[in-house]
This record gives C-alpha cells, structure tokens and sequence, in this order.
C-alpha cells in the first residue's frame, strides 16, 4: 500500500478544516467544491467524503482538500473517519479527474479579467492558505459580485475582514468607487 502523508491545519473557521498532502489532489491551476455527492459520482473520494454524516463541503485546491462540516457535527465526529477514508483513497486517486462541474470563466467581461488578476496577486494567496478561495460571478453598474469557496465559504471572517479587504484593494487599483456584494456558493452564473 502507497503511504499517505496527511497534514490536517486549521482554518479560520471553526467548521472546516484542511487537509494537505504528499501529492496533489487536482491538476495543477485548477480548483472545484463540492456540496452533494449526485454533482461527483465521478471523483470517488470526494463523493464518499460527503456521504460521511455531518459533512457539507469539500474543496479541491493543488495538494489540499477543505472539508466543512454541519454546525451539529463536532472535528472528533468526523475526522477520524476522514483520515482513514483519505488514506484509503488518495493512494488511487486521479488528480486529472474531469472538472465537469467547475464554474466557468466564460462569463467574464474584461472588466472582471483585470479584477481576477488584481485579487489572484493580492487576495487569493492568503484564502487559500487558509483551505478558502474566492470567485467572481458578475460585474454590473460598478458592483462585483464574489462567491467565498472553500473553508470561506461559511466563515464569519469572510464577510468581514476579508471582504473589506477586497473592497479596499480594488478601490485602490481599480476602481475609487466599485461596490463588493457576496452571494452564496451554491450560485453559479
């Protein structure tokens, strides 16, 4: 049997956790969640990781997985079980696994190009050391709307901190007067 390496850390939310690996987990660039196990009958892992009780999420990110849990369910509830299932699992896991499901950026205008690029350089890297992630869903009269992935999906520090976070920083390299607005993750333009 191939050796697992597991690193699990903790995210600023308290309901999800990430989980880092000796290997990736999805081809390098790319990012999906996952909130039903129907939407990833083709990625065993992450369909049996949400028929476990009490989990709502997993998050595809380079070598990690954000897994996040029901407000009922406590980490000793489920971990255990996550770990054994994950080094049962990624030993045989396809990171080049078809990303059917994932958002696309077709939709972008160029306004959201030059935005994207702005937050990939400044925003992005510090939600995604904590398990999270964050996507553009439209650009209309000057308002962005955004969509927290990940372990910011349901944490109460994304609708704060960060969220004034990347209102500041394209007030301040793009636009003096752009408005931020977020919506659920489930939304999909």
């Amino acid at each position: 049997m191939d050796f697992v390496s597991i690193n699990v850390e903790n995210t600023p939310n308290p309901h999800a956790r990430k989980f880092v690996f000796d290997r990736h987990v999805i081809a390098s660039g790319a990012k999906v969640s996952f909130r039903n196990s129907s939407e990833c009958a083709h990625v065993p892992i992450a369909m049996n990781v949400l028929d476990i009780e009490g989990i709502k999420q997993v998050h595809f990110f380079g070598n990690c997985l954000t897994v996040s849990k029901s407000l009922v369910k406590t980490w000793d509830d489920v971990e255990p079980t996550l770990i054994t299932l994950m080094k049962s699992m990624i030993p045989s896991h396809d990171p080049s696994f078809d990303l059917q499901n994932k958002p696309s950026k077709d939709h972008y205008t160029p306004e959201m190009i030059e935005m994207d690029k702005i937050l990939d350089e400044s925003i992005r890297p510090y939600l995604q050391a904590d398990g999270g992630d964050l996507r553009l869903v439209g650009f209309e009269s000057n308002i962005l709307t955004v969509s927290y992935e990940g372990a910011c999906g349901n944490c109460p520090s994304s609708e704060a901190g960060t969220l004034q976070a990347i209102i500041n920083i394209l007030r301040e390299k793009y636009d003096p007067c752009i408005e931020v607005l977020t919506v659920p993750s489930e939304y999909t333009p």
